[in-house]
């Protein structure tokens, strides 16, 4: 076999691709005889666009050529360190075939390259695509070539939807021309944002022409697919110098910039949301050492930030009616605590049927429940033609909307939406409120009873919310948990006043007998207006009396004589969840056995929790909790005669701690796969 057979061609040796994006200036002269290791014939086959450049700059290209030569006609001195043009220059044959000399020195960024120059006459130096890898390293037992992954110059079957659409996208009607004529830098860039599962979003060019994957596509909402291909300035043009100021330095000063929790507005789910997102943007620099374009990698908070800003709002109510000393302190303190969020909280109206002071007793829970007038209003002027000033839930013909809404949920025992989406909401609520709610119309309105019991509801709270949050399960939960934190109040205050009632009405009873006539009626009447569960046993745990309330807390059909069925056989233990037996049991050792005059204790009973999450129809199920409040009655020898006991639900309350719990574990979740993440890059 003749020497000239057994040379390799250098686009065989695999360095063509190394030595093309070296950014120092090299060349390659060649082939040597591989016996004698000398050059057979000493010609320049290959340059690089760096030695181009340097040739152009820095020195005649005959003064080139004659070097070049002189390296060529040495026969074996080819491994070492040469110097030309005040440069040191280092040889190395490789494959024992093809010279291989370039720069010790990179040129500085900045000077200007021309595009690679090949001489097509010379079938050595033609480049052609190299074989794939064989990767043994990774697969030592398989021979089977990994599969081509560039689809923006390959046809390459099995690619997704979204990189079928970047594929067949027009784009030579666009500043970056055919897909097939993209530059190496911006083809390579693609391809990695497309392969990764988070947002990212290439800005390229001086018209800063958007190309986004997939996950990306997913969170611009309305401006995808519009967005492909056109300018980051026109799509954004409601927030482009806030854009501007974020992307600037990075294209401009080749500066990676931070930006954490950025408050940004998108138009999606038919609204301008208020989103929140953590921006890390860099640079993309080319071969001439300047910026072609940006990469932003994304990711969304907005869920995160809105439920920690909501949960502050119930905090915060929370702390405020605390320490009401009336019902009417309660709605005063709750409308003063909502005034300072203002984007959550657009509006409140509170309808109420109290006219407690600080001097009254419990006797509000017994007053009519059709007649509701205006507490106070947030936000929302009163003399507004759809805030009525009072209004009877009896009254079928009323002409108000709030009153048809208010009859709708203490009917249903539920909370009622108004929406302007499907015209459910008046016109006049459907309203922008001046510093409030971003100022424009709000979209959605919640109409809650507080403290719902068979008898009506204590108050109306109707609650305006966020017009740039799309209304959803997250948003009406965050109504029922202002709502619940009244409820609570309102409950333990009345609760409170029971008790001095029962206070009041047990030395009376010690004056002039349990069986006085007049003081059972009282009880009475108090007792089946209350909006609390109330009932009287015996030391031996017999009921003697049980108001309504009470059976359908407890799961007990109001039909049923109740007396017979909580007989020696059947007890009321018998409707108690069986892992709360003995929470029941050890507090009632304690009043029968320790002589304590209350205890407290919360347990679940067999009725099960259902519920209609408004939001998406759907329904909520769960287990059913029950606050019991017990106190004991004794005789003059200090011996229990009755336990009297108050029972009010808190099923509501569990799910949503529940709910919020595996909701802030979803979070740090996320956070923890960010921060991961971010540490990786």
């Amino acid at each position: 076999m003749s020497n000239s057979t057994q040379i390799p061609r250098l686009a065989d040796v695999g360095i063509l691709e190394l030595l093309r994006n070296d950014d120092r200036p090299t060349f390659v002269l060649g082939p040597a005889d591989s016996d004698t290791k000398r050059l057979q014939r000493p010609e320049i086959v290959f340059t690089n666009t760096a030695l181009d450049t340097f040739l152009t700059q820095h020195t005649r290209r005959d003064a080139f050529t004659s070097w070049s030569e002189s390296l060529a006609l040495k026969s074996k001195e080819h491994t070492g360190e040469w110097t030309f043009a005040g440069r040191v220059w280092t040889s190395t044959l490789v494959a024992d075939t093809w010279l291989v000399v370039y720069c010790a020195q990179a040129l500085p960024l900045g000077v200007a390259q021309t595009p690679e120059r090949i001489d097509a006459s010379r079938k050595s130096a033609r480049v052609t695509r190299a074989g794939p890898p064989t990767w043994q390293i990774l697969s030592p037992s398989s021979n089977e070539p990994p599969e081509i992954l560039d689809w923006t110059k390959f046809d390459v079957p099995g690619v997704s939807s979204h990189i079928r659409f970047i594929k067949d996208f027009d784009w030579s009607s666009t500043p970056l021309g055919p897909i097939e004529s993209w530059p190496d830098r911006l083809s390579s860039m693609v391809l990695s944002i497309c392969t990764n599962p988070d947002p990212r979003v290439i800005v390229w060019g001086e018209e800063l022409i958007m190309i986004y994957n997939e996950s990306c596509a997913l969170r611009l909402g309305e401006k995808h697919p519009q967005a492909m291909g056109r300018s980051c300035a026109q799509i954004y043009a409601e927030i482009w110098p806030q854009m501007a100021e974020l992307i600037r330095p990075a294209v401009m000063q080749g500066k990676a910039v931070r930006s954490v929790k950025e408050l940004s507005f998108h138009e999606r789910n038919g609204i301008l949301e208020e989103t929140y997102w953590n921006f890390v943007i860099f640079p993309i620099v080319g071969s001439e050492g300047y910026a072609l374009g940006a990469v932003d990698s994304l990711v969304e908070l907005t869920r995160h930030v809105i439920s920690q800003r909501r949960g502050e709002v119930v905090e915060k109510l929370k702390e405020q009616v605390s320490g009401s000393g009336t019902i009417s302190d309660i709605w005063h303190r709750c409308l003063e605590s909502l005034e300072g969020f203002p984007e959550d909280v657009p509006f409140a109206l509170i309808y109420s049927n109290d006219d407690d002071s600080a001097s009254s007793t419990s006797s509000s829970w017994a007053n009519s429940m059709k007649e509701y007038r205006l507490h106070g209003s947030l936000g929302i002027d009163r003399n507004n033609a759809a805030i009525p000033t009072s209004f009877d839930v009896a009254d079928r013909e009323s002409v108000y909307g709030l009153a048809r809404a208010c009859r709708d949920a203490i009917i249903g025992r539920k909370t009622v939406v108004l929406r302007r989406q499907d015209n459910s909401l008046p016109a006049d609520l459907a309203t922008a409120i001046p510093g409030r709610g971003w100022e424009d119309p709000v979209e959605a309105v919640c109409v809650m009873p507080v403290a719902n019991n068979a008898s009506g509801a204590l108050a109306f709270f109707i609650l305006g919310l966020n017009p740039r949050r799309p209304f959803n399960e997250e948003s009406l939960q965050f109504a029922h948990n202002l709502r619940d934190v009244l409820t609570k109040s309102s409950t333990l205050l009345g609760q409170a006043k029971f008790e001095e009632i029962h206070d009041n009405l047990a030395t009376q009873l010690k004056i002039s007998t349990l069986k006085a006539a007049r003081n059972e009626d009282k009880f009475t009447r108090m007792a089946e207006s209350a909006p609390i569960g109330i009932c009287t046993f015996r030391p031996d745990g017999k009921p003697l009396y049980c108001n309504d309330e009470y059976l359908d807390l407890v799961g007990v059909p109001r039909e049923y004589d109740w007396k017979k069925l909580w007989d020696s056989s059947a007890t009321w233990r018998s409707q108690v969840h069986p892992e709360d037996i003995e929470k029941i049991n050890i507090a009632w050792r304690e009043l029968l056995e320790k002589k304590k005059t209350s205890a407290v204790v919360e347990y679940r009973v067999l009725r099960p929790w259902r519920s209609i999450d408004k939001a998406t129809g759907s329904e909520l199920t769960g287990e059913t909790w029950l606050m019991n409040n017990a106190v004991t009655e004794l005789d003059d020898d200090g011996n229990v005669v009755y336990i009297h006991a108050w029972l009010h639900e808190t099923s509501v309350r569990h799910y949503t701690e529940t709910l919020l719990s595996n909701r802030l574990q979803e979070a740090l979740e996320t956070k923890r796969a960010s921060e991961n993440f971010m540490y990786v890059c």
